[in-house]
C-alpha cells in the first residue's frame, strides 16, 4: 500500500498537505519551495544551513492545526528546498 495523503484546510486558513503510511499514526507535515536551477533563487537554497525563520515558523503552523484536528497522531516537521536540477536542502525541524 502507498502513502494516504490529506489535505487539510484550519480555521486559520492555512492549508495542509499530510503524508500518512497506512495503519500508522505518524504524520510527516513539509512545508517545500523550487527554484530553477539557474536562477539567484537556486543559489540562495545551495547555500543554506538551516531552514529560513519564516518557512520553519510557518511548517510548526501546520503542526499545530493538524494536532488540533489530529491530536493522537506524531507530526514529524521539514522543510524542503529545491535547486532545479542542482541540488536540494532538507532541514527536520
Amino acid at each position: 500500500m502507498g502513502m494516504m495523503r490529506m489535505l487539510i484546510q484550519s480555521m486559520e486558513g492555512r492549508i495542509l498537505l499530510l503524508l500518512m503510511a497506512p495503519f500508522a499514526w505518524t504524520v510527516a507535515a513539509v512545508g517545500s519551495k523550487y527554484a530553477p536551477a539557474r536562477t539567484k533563487e537556486a543559489d540562495k537554497i545551495l547555500s543554506l544551513s538551516a531552514p529560513l525563520k519564516a518557512d520553519a515558523d510557518k511548517v510548526l503552523g501546520y503542526k499545530k492545526d493538524a494536532l488540533q484536528t489530529f491530536p493522537h497522531f506524531s507530526i514529524d516537521t521539514a522543510v524542503l528546498y529545491v535547486a532545479g536540477n542542482r541540488g536540494y536542502k532538507f532541514f527536520k525541524i
